[in-house]
């Protein structure tokens, strides 16, 4: 019985290694991807529209803050034909497919995989009939019209978003080096 417990625990093994490796950045699991439509979209986060509710704080300090909802992400107009057209313009150098970011579009876009946005990407782009002309800045709070996303936004969004999917990946590596080799570490 004891020559066949090694034997029994590398079948394990090899059985449950794919499924980590699945679950693991690198390995199956590729977030913010495509970078580009989430650099995007994270740029956008922290605009008000035209639907964003106000939301009193009933703290110790009466302060006034606001909550967009999916709902309103999916039928704001601005906010949509916004982020389509950063799309198009910044993905563009990278050759990303349009199916691809429709899949992002609909799985991220409202904030919901359950609340579809009413236009599909390119209906949303195709809604641009010019190229937009103002670029939001740090003193917009606003988003009202469709917009270009302020470049030093999107580049810093970038940076970091691309920054910490290389990370996780470099960790991944190793995580999965460990378990699938059964090192224990020095203990120290």
């Amino acid at each position: 019985m004891k020559a066949r417990l090694p034997s029994l625990a590398a079948a394990w093994l090899t059985l449950i290694a794919p499924v980590p490796a699945q679950l693991l950045v690198g390995y199956g699991l590729f977030p913010y991807d495509p970078l580009c439509a989430e650099s995007c979209l994270r740029s956008l986060t922290g605009y008000t529209l035209e639907c964003t509710m106000p939301e009193m704080d009933h703290g110790d300090m009466m302060m006034m803050s606001s909550s967009t909802t999916p709902d309103c992400f999916a039928s704001d107009t601005a906010f949509l034909t916004t982020v389509a057209w950063c799309f198009s313009t910044k993905c563009a150098e990278f050759n990303v497919p349009v199916s691809k970011l429709q899949l992002y579009w609909e799985k991220f876009v409202t904030g919901s995989i359950t609340v579809p946005a009413k236009w599909t990407y390119p209906i949303a782009l195709s809604k641009v009939t010019s190229p937009p002309t103002h670029v939001l800045n740090s003193s917009d709070t606003d988003l009202t019209v469709t917009s270009i996303v302020s470049p030093d936004l999107y580049l810093k969004q970038w940076n970091v978003l691309g920054m910490v999917a290389r990370e996780n990946a470099v960790e991944s590596k190793y995580r999965y080096g460990t378990v699938s080799t059964g090192s224990k570490g020095t203990g120290r």
